[in-house]
């Protein structure tokens, strides 16, 4: 009896031991395919929040992130609350059954999207969409860009004032060539960077120091006016190429961020 307590003892201290260190593995934002990435530093950050699923064993750090990804990341680096969802969806392409629908709808009421007909779920996501979001979600004034942009690539459209915040703020950099990427698909490393940084303590550049900031009424009718025109022409682009990733299964790696 006395060698067969001690043996239950035994398997329950092993039981209790692997659970803590699966537990420690998940949170800890490691996965088999960042080793030696840039974005891998900023994974346990990104698990803690809630923005990525630690427990997945590949991260696909350089995997393209689409509409509804994009609003689930964001919204976990601010903890945008989920909980309660209205009864119906406020766009005709999301249904009350999609994994993203509380999202989606947690992130309009937030006014970090605009009210349009579709939301466009599944197209893929821009840098300049993704820095749009991580702007709005966190609250920052957005600043009015100069005439010339110290993006070479960020000349006009409804994105120059975002881009220029998050450059002013060090939310993004740019490339080496000196361009931002201008309707370049985002990557989940890259939305991480964004979202991580954009939740952080920001620091104004001193050469945006004497920068306006954009009234609430400019920006609101701004991203009204263009969202539905963003959402035409990534449809639009999306039907002459064909390049729709979809990854909207419940048991997608990457749906599953």
């Amino acid at each position: 009896m006395g060698n067969l307590r001690k043996a239950i003892a035994s398997i329950s201290l092993v039981a209790i031991l692997s659970t803590l260190i699966v537990t420690t593995t998940a949170f800890a934002g490691t996965f088999s395919d960042t080793t030696g990435h840039w974005v891998d530093t900023l994974l346990p950050q990104a698990v803690e929040m809630g923005m990525v699923d630690g427990t997945k064993d590949k991260f696909l750090p350089d995997s393209n992130v689409n509409r509804a990804e994009l609003v689930k990341m964001v919204g976990a680096s601010v903890d945008l609350d989920i909980s309660e969802p209205p009864a119906a969806s406020s766009f005709s392409d999301v249904e009350t059954t999609d994994w993203f629908f509380a999202n989606v709808e947690a992130a309009l009421a937030a006014g970090i999207l605009s009210a349009n007909a579709k939301f466009n779920p599944a197209n893929n996501a821009t840098r300049e969409e993704v820095l749009k979001v991580v702007v709005e979600a966190n609250g920052i004034d957005l600043l009015t860009s100069p005439a010339t942009s110290p993006l070479s690539d960020v000349k006009t459209g409804w994105y120059k004032d975002y881009v220029y915040t998050g450059w002013c703020y060090d939310v993004v950099k740019g490339y080496a060539d000196g361009t931002f990427g201008v309707g370049k698909k985002v990557t989940k490393a890259e939305t991480v960077k964004i979202a991580v940084t954009g939740a952080g303590d920001l620091e104004l550049k001193d050469a945006c120091a004497e920068a306006d900031v954009v009234e609430d009424d400019t920006a609101d009718d701004t991203a009204d006016d263009t969202a539905d025109d963003t959402a035409d022409d990534t449809a639009d682009d999306t039907a002459a190429t064909g390049d729709v990733t979809v990854t909207l299964g419940a048991d997608s790696p990457v749906a599953s961020t």
